[in-house]
Parts: structure tokens; C-alpha cells; sequence
């Protein structure tokens, strides 16, 4: 690169801006990494390692678009003066293999030559002063190692499939290291109002060893209902044409509000004048939400009109608390236990006791709902036979 370019005065803010470019230029003469490092105390140090070679290489374009460093061909300096050279190796292609070596030279040459620069040999020969003759050039040898850098991911399309607004579904990147060079990978969203559904815990930006491959898990919470069809970038740092995209895939359903078990209820047959002999019918109503709501159940014979019935809906609090804690504390707390060893067992891949935990399973669960069920239903029956002797 050149010189500085010309402020056109002293202003104090132009001369601010060329120091923080002379730091920056300093930070990434000594910190910019051609082969990154694979060694880190904790996930949090990777991901600040990886996201400030990011930043340099983002910084050597902001140098060049800004002026500050510009292709050199010919530089001028003052008497006794001093002008630093960036040397900058962009290599056009990938290296055939690892470590394939490149060997280059920069010439440098005076143009101008002043005539009481003439050397010895200069009058050894009889050249005068003055003469178009060039003194001999200086030769700058540049050597480096060209490496190679590939990134592959494993699915290129992740089909989370059919789901509704607010349940979260957990999925993975699989970034994959096809070259000996350890690879630096930075994942990007699109910055959409769907992308913020898609969180990542950790591992968003990272170093692969070669031939190696790693996991990135992230979170996909819709918000939106519609279908999703959301981008997910993985960059290579070290080598921009080597990025690859990901599509994220999902049907997202408008949320069922409410649930209601049964939307039949039969008396069987009833005496007109006369109250069913049978039991009162148990309508049970869930809310799918996490909102509390409120609902509001209007009785209404068939057809709309008046069909010489009455329909009466009545909803004791102590039947609706029945009624919604089918098991309770210590059933739950078995079952907890029970599904964790049941976990335990298929990933051992141990038939017999799968099957054993499962059995039981069904057992504390069925058990349970029928002894809230038989509790409601029992509850149900005091209260009719309270309405009978009103």
C-alpha cells in the first residue's frame, strides 16, 4: 500500500481517524491469524476469538475502500525519509494440496536518479552523470505456504415439519471440516422478523480441526403462524466462496385455543316432567394456552327454540380442581422417575427393562386418571342428589 492520502489541512478529527486506522493497521499486522488456533480455555474465549478475526478481516476492506491503503506502484520519499509497504498475498485459487509453496518477488527500483548518486562502477565505465541508466534492482523475496480451506454442512434442509405458534423445537447445524486446515465458521441469520425465532445457546462462531465435524444446536420458536422457509448462513472465514446456506423448513398452525374432551353427551332416554335417573354428564374443557381464560358456556336446545327441556351447566370449584389434577404430587413425582430410567434404558438398548418401565408406567398413569375420574364423577352425583331434595 502507499502512503496516507493527503488530509488537506490539520483538522483534528481527519488526524483522529488516521491514528485509530494506523492502531487498526497495528492489530492486524500482529494479530490476524492464516491458521487459526485450536486451543481455548472455554467455549466463551472461541466464540471471542473467532468473532474478532471477523472483525480484522472486515477491517483490511474498510482500510482499502477508505483510502488508507492503496495499490502502490510508485512511491516518493522525502530526503531521509521513511514510508512503510503492506504487503498483502490474496491467493486467486485453492491450493492443489496442503502446504503447496508459493514463491514470489517484489523488484524495486529508483526512477528518478540524481547525478551525485552515480556508483563507482557507474564511473568505472565511463557513464555520465545524468544518464538514463538505471542502478541495480533490489529484489523482495515473498514466500508462503497456500492452504486449503473447505467447508461442507451436513443437511442442507431442515424440515421441522408441522407445529404451532410458541412450541419450541430443538435442531442442529452440522459443520464439517473437509480439509487438513483448521477451519474458522461464523453462522449468520438473515436478520428478518423470522429470524429472530431461531436462537443459538452457544457455538455460533467456532474452529473446526481438520477433518472434524461438530454440532451446533439451536432453538426454532415460532411466533408467526404460516410457512416458514428461513436462511441460515454459514461463513467461512477464511475462505468467502467456500460459504454454505441452510434452509430452515415449517408449517407453524394457528394455536388450538381450547380443548374439549367429549363433544357428545347422552342422557339416554328421559321421562318428560322428569329429571335423568341416570348420572350428571361430565363435560371437561382444557385450555392449550398459558394464559389463563375465560369461557363462556351458553346451555341451548337443539335447533335454537324451545324443545320443552332445560339444560343446566353448573361448575362447582372443588369438581373443576378434581377434575383437572388427574394425578397427583407423588404419582407425578414416580412417573418423573420412571420415564428418566426408562431414558436410561433405551440408550442402553436394554429390552427387558424398557419394558418394564413401561408397564409401569401405563399403570401409575391409568390408575391415577381413573381415581380423579371416579373422585369428579362422585362429586358430580352429591351434587345432583343436593338439587333432587331442593
Amino acid at each position: 500500500a502507499g502512503a496516507t492520502p493527503d488530509t488537506g489541512g490539520d483538522d483534528e478529527a481527519v488526524a483522529g481517524v488516521i491514528g485509530r486506522a494506523e492502531q487498526i493497521l497495528d492489530e492486524i499486522i500482529d494479530r490476524l491469524d492464516m491458521v487459526p488456533q485450536t486451543l481455548f480455555a472455554s467455549p466463551e474465549a472461541e466464540d471471542a476469538y473467532v468473532r474478532r478475526q471477523v472483525d480484522l478481516h472486515k477491517y483490511i476492506d474498510l482500510l482499502e475502500e477508505s483510502g488508507y491503503l492503496r495499490p502502490a506502484r510508485r512511491v516518493r520519499l522525502a530526503a531521509l525519509g521513511t514510508e512503510p509497504i503492506i504487503v498483502m498475498l490474496r491467493p486467486a485459487g485453492a491450493a492443489d494440496r496442503a502446504g503447496q509453496r508459493f514463491d514470489g518477488n517484489l523488484y524495486f527500483r529508483l526512477v528518478d536518479r540524481p547525478g551525485d548518486l552515480a556508483t563507482y562502477a557507474d564511473k568505472a565505465h565511463g557513464t555520465a552523470f545524468g544518464s538514463t541508466d538505471q542502478l541495480p534492482v533490489r529484489r523482495f523475496l515473498v514466500q508462503a505456504s497456500l492452504l486449503h480451506s473447505e467447508l461442507e454442512i451436513g443437511q442442507k434442509s431442515i424440515n421441522v415439519g408441522n407445529m404451532q405458534v410458541d412450541e419450541p423445537s430443538r435442531k442442529y447445524l452440522v459443520v464439517q471440516n473437509r480439509s487438513e486446515t483448521p477451519l474458522m465458521y461464523a453462522i449468520r441469520k438473515t436478520g428478518s422478523i423470522a429470524s429472530g425465532d431461531i436462537r443459538f445457546a452457544d457455538n455460533r462462531y467456532g474452529v473446526v480441526r481438520g477433518f472434524d465435524s461438530r454440532k451446533v444446536g439451536f432453538v426454532f420458536t415460532p411466533s408467526l403462524n404460516g410457512v416458514y422457509n428461513e436462511q441460515i448462513s454459514i461463513a467461512n472465514v477464511l475462505n468467502a466462496h467456500g460459504s454454505k446456506r441452510a434452509a430452515l423448513k415449517a408449517v407453524v398452525r394457528r394455536p388450538t385455543k381450547f380443548y374439549i374432551q367429549s363433544l357428545h353427551l347422552d342422557f339416554g332416554e328421559v321421562e318428560a316432567g322428569r329429571r335423568p335417573s341416570g348420572d350428571a354428564q361430565v363435560l371437561a374443557i382444557k385450555n392449550m394456552t398459558a394464559k389463563a381464560r375465560r369461557l363462556v358456556v351458553r346451555p341451548q336446545a337443539a335447533g335454537g327454540g324451545d324443545a320443552g327441556a332445560t339444560l343446566e351447566a353448573r361448575f362447582p370449584a372443588d369438581v373443576a380442581a378434581q377434575a383437572a389434577r388427574l394425578v397427583d404430587r407423588e404419582t407425578e413425582e414416580k412417573i418423573e422417575a420412571l420415564e428418566q430410567k426408562l431414558k436410561i434404558a433405551v440408550r442402553k438398548n436394554r429390552a427387558e427393562k424398557v419394558d418394564k418401565y413401561r408397564a409401569k408406567l401405563g399403570k401409575l398413569r391409568s390408575g391415577g386418571e381413573q381415581a380423579a375420574a371416579q373422585a369428579a364423577q362422585a362429586q358430580v352425583r352429591r351434587l345432583a342428589d343436593d338439587r333432587q331434595l331442593e
